[in-house]
């Protein structure tokens, strides 16, 4: 009987434990999620009130590039910190630590920072970034696309002249 009790302290220990840990690991994901949001409601904050100078100040050509600056690159820390606190998030809830995807082709402003998808200003010295001209991609006979460099269609296998 002794033995019976033993068993079933041993079974109540075992899920008292378990569901600690699980409590504390929700608790956890819960303070980073309101991290999140505290850090998303800073950047919209800051993109008002960046919007609102920049509107007030356009009309009478007296726009302080400085304030501009400073303010994107307020935004771009926030920015930083939130996808900081997303990758502890996911690493908290998956439990590893998975590399980051190799970055694909990334243009940079004359400052050295690293210009966002349609950006028509760096967030760093508030520059206006040059439009870089599209690709133009050419198309094989059969139709597939192809990508310059290429000596044969991927679809066809018909060879390519220089």
């Amino acid at each position: 009987m002794a033995d019976f009790f033993s068993r079933v302290k041993k079974n109540i220990n075992k899920g008292i434990s378990t569901v600690s840990e699980k409590s504390s690991l929700m608790l956890e994901q819960a303070k980073i999620k309101g991290q999140i949001a505290k850090l998303e409601e800073q950047k919209s904050e800051l993109l008002t009130e960046l919007g609102s100078n920049v509107y007030a100040t356009y009309g009478n050509e007296a726009l302080d590039e400085q304030f501009v600056a400073d303010k994107c690159a307020e935004v771009k820390a926030l920015e930083d910190a939130i996808i900081e606190k997303a990758e502890e998030l996911r690493v908290l809830t998956e439990g590893d630590k998975v590399a980051p995807a190799p970055e694909a082709d990334v243009l940079k402003c004359e400052c050295g920072a690293e210009l966002q998808p349609g950006a028509k200003f760096c967030l760093n010295c508030g520059k206006p970034v040059a439009v870089a001209a599209p690709v133009v991609e050419e198309k094989c006979e059969c139709g597939a696309d192809l990508k310059p460099g290429m000596k044969f269609c991927m679809n066809c296998g018909k060879r390519l002249e220089d």
